[in-house]
């Protein structure tokens, strides 16, 4: 058994847990030209590499946070980062845009597992004073794959190729793995594990469903903010992959600023609205901005990241703090369903759209319409408390 840990061991490993479990998100996103060029594929074809994991992540996180519930954060993230590590070898020696599509699907089974694990732990390890910061810390894992996506992938790309580029990145997941063995205790599975099939709060379920319109949205983001760069203002790839990258550094602060202020004062659904309102209006000069200056698209993706990419912060630890902490996993798998299940309902439709009107701006205003829906489940005001001393 182990007494002590190190909180800033922790928060290192489970970042950089976050970080890889969604880092082929963000990948596809940065190939997209390659793949485009390569595969001679739609861009609604191109939608599919991102939803086919988003599938399967989101349908498996329920039973995902269920599993790390009886399982143990320790065996479920070794088998998590190797997923990662197989897939993105794999993908980058692949020939067939099909076995990619499936490799995508592999991939997110890595995918479902990347909350429950995190938010279990820090329900664990994390004392309640300090979880506030340490989930949007744990959360900008997130944007640090992006930003790997656009500062690191992308110039790897321009140097040597997507291929070589993308199998260069397996030494994150590898990275990621060595740190969790080393930092994150192998606590046994707590014996009353029955007591993780409680009731959910209600409040659970309206932040599920805010997840889903907002990930519908956030997923066209980064599928597609890329290759608009490049395709309608004229960006290289080096251009875009550094906007993109500033975008994601962006977001990793933003997301530790409100997760800190969400463990101060309690305005969760409050910050939720603001976020996805000021969203849509950073979606509206994204898409016509470019008509005025290029400051107002490097503004209108900035503020994308401060707001649409960070919402995760608040809503996970609006869970974290909602549920007892032997119920984390099965807490955030909910969520996580609503998020997932949305991030793969829209990359193909926004594609269909670009090439239905050859046009980007009626699948922005598609994004934003979401990000305004978004706040439905969230107008009527509740609390969530903690429900058990921890």
């Amino acid at each position: 058994m182990v007494n002590k840990v190190s909180v800033t061991g922790i928060t290192l490993s489970i970042t950089l847990i976050m970080g890889t479990s969604t880092f082929l998100g963000y990948a596809f996103g940065v190939l997209g030209p390659d793949l485009i060029r390569e595969f001679s594929l739609t861009r609604s074809q191109l939608g599919w590499a991102t939803t086919v994991s988003f599938v399967i992540g989101g349908f498996g996180s329920v039973l995902a946070g269920r599993f790390v519930d009886k399982i143990g954060v320790r065996k479920i993230t070794i088998y998590a980062m190797l997923i990662v590590a197989l897939s993105l070898f794999l993908i980058a020696v692949t020939t067939n845009y099909l076995i990619i599509l499936g490799l995508s699907a592999f991939a997110g089974i890595a995918l479902a597992f990347g909350n429950p694990i995190t938010n279990k732990v820090i329900a664990q390890e994390i004392p309640s004073k300090i979880r506030g910061p340490i989930t949007g810390i744990k959360q900008s894992g997130v944007q640090l794959g992006a930003s790997a996506a656009g500062f690191a992938l992308a110039p790897l790309v321009v140097l040597f190729g997507w291929r070589i580029g993308l199998a260069i990145t397996v030494l994150i997941p590898l990275f990621a793995l060595l740190l969790s063995l080393k930092f994150i205790p192998n606590r046994e599975v707590e014996i009353k594990v029955e007591k993780t099939e409680i009731k959910l709060p209600k409040p659970v379920y309206l932040i599920a469903i805010y997840g889903f319109f907002n990930g519908a949205a956030i997923s066209c983001l980064t599928a597609y903010l890329p290759l608009y760069f490049v395709e309608s203002l004229e960006f290289t790839l080096s251009q875009a992959g550094f906007l993109f990258g500033t975008f994601g550094v962006v977001a990793l602060i933003a997301r530790v600023f409100w997760g800190w202020v969400a463990g101060r004062v309690d305005i969760g659904r409050e910050l939720l609205v603001a976020m996805a309102i000021f969203a849509a209006i950073g979606i509206a000069l994204i898409s016509y901005g470019y008509a005025s200056s290029i400051w107002i698209i490097w503004f209108a993706t900035l503020l994308l990241g401060i707001t649409a990419m960070s919402w995760n912060s608040v809503g996970m630890l609006m869970v974290i703090n909602g549920v007892p902490s032997a119920a984390t996993g099965q807490a955030t798998g909910v969520v996580l369903f609503g998020f997932y299940v949305g991030i793969a309902s829209s990359p193909v439709l926004f594609g269909y759209l670009v090439d239905r009107f050859e046009s980007y701006e009626v699948a922005w205003g598609f994004v934003a319409t979401l990000f305004l829906l978004s706040t439905i489940s969230l107008l009527k005001k509740f609390e969530i408390k903690n429900s058990v001393e921890k």
